[in-house]
């Protein structure tokens, strides 16, 4: 598998009347630990994650964490990127 793309957040700041994730509702965030056991089974070159908007999720850090220890078990590094309009509050 190319890419995988891991909506982590549907929450946002900016109302865009196109966007696809607010069709989504809210996430629940108790299985993201079983998403990224997937994500590590699939093995994807590139991991897109996005939401909403990443930056607003408070577990960003620990879930960009635990995909780079998937990937280590490995001895791999894993290509991660975020897709961010950068809106989040301080």
């Amino acid at each position: 598998m190319k890419n995988i793309c891991y909506e982590s957040t549907s929450k946002c700041l900016l109302e865009c009347p196109y966007c696809i994730s607010s069709d989504n509702g809210t996430l629940i965030q108790d299985n993201y630990q079983e998403i990224i056991n997937f994500i590590g089974k699939l093995r994807p070159e590139r991991i897109v994650i996005g939401g909403g908007e990443p930056l607003l999720d408070p577990l960003l850090k620990e879930k960009i964490q635990l995909i780079i220890n998937k990937y280590q078990e490995n001895n791999e590094k894993p290509y991660i990127s975020l897709s961010t309009s950068g809106a989040c509050k301080n």
